[in-house]
């Protein structure tokens, strides 16, 4: 049998160089949000990524209890909750998007201890060099948040600040990855699976998590939104989805730090499953006061990776901020 991969601190540890562009770009943060109730014209302070919702479900999720990582799970089910989202940092009133899509779940015991998985409909990232990506999420908040000559200057900038991060993408996980996108462009937002940014712990490995859906078999009503046509299903039957982890065994294969490159030679482990048989009212914006932060986890189920230390912080400065801006609205 294989010894998994074991968390070390190091793998979260920045470079001074790649601390002080983070420190720098919490402003640029902080600038968005308070401007993001002007850029996405709507009452409230968004998130300054995937800012649009389009659903919140309610359900539960049951550990597997076969799996591996069973002990981890001292319940036979938890409280669940889900946030179907797109990945723009502003509020675009139409459904008709590029589906770059996000999968928020949410379990918690009755301890009132959280775990929280954000995932993307994307198996790999853009970059695995943290100075680029700071360099370019810079680039992008101060190019929404600002007018005009400064807009067109963040704009130049954006461009330039595109051709490394072209260069990292050019890799066959990348290749593979966008292969299966176009594949599935046109399936509806339930239809796909949702994948984590990096690595996470799972008790001490070091593990990737997909969300799979399970027997959807959805078709959808292109007159109707997102929202009326996840409603319309679950009046038929509850929308599950596996959660499911990938175990690092060997860095080189299965590396941490090297968002760009999916992992070969592991197998799949089945954690439990999400069954969501209700959905909250799209009217009640106190939902979008709600933060599935991971790095708000239980220390054995926390990200890891040196990407994963600085969405920390955008998380912290943005949840914060976002907070002291909305707390006197009557959301």
């Amino acid at each position: 049998m294989r010894t998994p991969l074991l968390f070390r601190k190091s793998y979260n540890k920045l470079s001074r160089k790649e601390r002080k562009l983070l420190e720098e770009g919490i402003p640029y943060v902080k600038e968005f949000v308070k401007k993001s109730k002007s850029i996405s014209k709507v009452p409230y302070a968004t998130r300054d990524a995937h800012a649009k919702s389009y659903a919140y479900l309610k359900g539960r999720f049951v550990p597997e209890p076969n799996s591996v990582f069973h002990h981890l799970f001292d319940q036979n089910s938890y409280e669940a909750l889900a946030r179907f989202s797109h990945a723009h940092l502003k509020i675009i009133k139409t459904d008709k998007q590029l589906p770059i899509y996000g999968l928020a779940v949410k379990m918690k015991s009755k301890s009132l201890d959280e775990i929280n998985y954000p995932m993307v409909n994307f198996p790999v990232f853009i970059t695995d060099s943290v100075s680029n990506f700071l360099k370019l999420f810079n680039d992008i908040n101060q190019y929404f948040s600002r007018i005009g000559i400064r807009k067109i200057a963040s704009l130049f900038r954006l461009f330039f600040r595109s051709f490394p991060i072209m260069a990292e993408i050019m890799n066959s996980s990348f290749f593979k990855a966008i292969q299966i996108w176009f594949k599935t462009f046109s399936n509806f937002i339930l239809d796909r699976n949702y994948h984590s940014i990096g690595a996470y712990r799972m008790d001490n490995c070091m593990v990737k998590l997909t969300l799979q859906p399970i027997e959807l078999e959805f078709n959808s009503d292109k007159t109707k939104s997102i929202y009326e046509n996840i409603e319309s299903f679950l009046l038929k039957k509850p929308i599950r989805y596996q959660l499911i982890a990938q175990i690092a065994y060997d860095e080189k294969i299965q590396p941490i730090n090297k968002l760009t490159q999916d992992w070969t030679n592991t197998e799949d482990v089945l954690i439990g499953e999400f069954q969501f048989d209700e959905i909250h009212n799209s009217s009640d914006q106190k939902l979008e006061e709600i933060s599935f932060n991971p790095f708000d986890n239980p220390e054995l189920f926390k990200p890891v990776g040196k990407i994963q230390a600085i969405r920390e912080e955008i998380y912290k400065a943005s949840i914060e901020t976002r907070n002291e801006l909305n707390k006197n609205l009557n959301l």
